[in-house]
């Protein structure tokens, strides 16, 4: 399986780009998880809020998904990447306004908005493997996708649990916007090698027709 990923990745540049993109995405999400319940239970927010917040990082992810399915009909999945990414980094306005404000509404809004971001990438992320890869590659994808959102766990909430308290909570907020960041970067590199990846050959020159070279049956015929 990992073998098949790595020849995957070499023969298709655009495909490591978008993986990047989206384990910082990924990283960012895990982090502001982080942020959200650390500052609530540091609040002493009561048991329904804690609640509600666990119901956000997941329920609005399906609103997501399907806005971004409606929008597909009209733009490309590429675009609807990006407009996702950037969604989610101009969200992380609302966590930094809630710690200054000390909101809890906010904050709850916040794990809201992340996993509203998170549902919108699925559907385009399907449709460009989809286009872009071989159907003998397609199994690859769910590997991918599997890897994509492990990072929340593996990365994001790992390096958030690990720098909570340690840090505050204005510099988990700048490598939370640092992910998006750097995540956009590599999308829009991803787009330009994925549109390369698919244009069209010229098509070859016909053979100039010439009645000579026909045999004696095509002539008389």
């Amino acid at each position: 399986m990992f073998q098949a990923l790595a020849c995957a990745l070499r023969r298709h540049p655009w495909l490591c780009a978008l993986g990047c993109g989206f384990i910082l995405s990924s990283v960012g999400n895990g982090l502001t998880f982080v942020i959200v319940f650390g500052e609530l239970l540091r609040s002493q927010a009561p048991p329904s809020s804690l609640a509600l917040a666990y119901l956000l990082a997941f329920a609005p992810g399906v609103l997501g998904s399907l806005f971004s399915e409606k929008l597909s009909l009209h733009f490309p999945a590429f675009s609807l990447l990006l407009l996702s990414e950037s969604f989610g980094l101009c969200g992380l306005a609302l966590p930094f306004w809630a710690l200054t404000h000390h909101q809890i509404t906010l904050l709850l809004l916040t794990q809201g908005v992340a996993a509203f971001c998170q549902g919108m990438v699925i559907p385009q992320l399907s449709l460009i493997f989809k286009s872009g890869l071989k159907t003998e590659e397609l199994p690859l994808a769910a590997g991918l996708e599997t890897l994509f959102f492990a990072a929340n766990v593996l990365f994001g909430i790992g390096l958030g649990a690990l720098l909570y308290d340690r840090v505050t909570e204005e510099t988990l907020l700048m490598l939370d916007a640092l992910s998006f960041i750097f995540s956009l970067l590599f999308l829009v590199v991803a787009r330009r090698a994925f549109h390369r990846s698919q244009t069209v050959k010229p098509p070859c020159k016909a053979t100039p027709f010439c009645w000579r070279d026909l045999q004696p049956h095509q002539q008389r015929a």
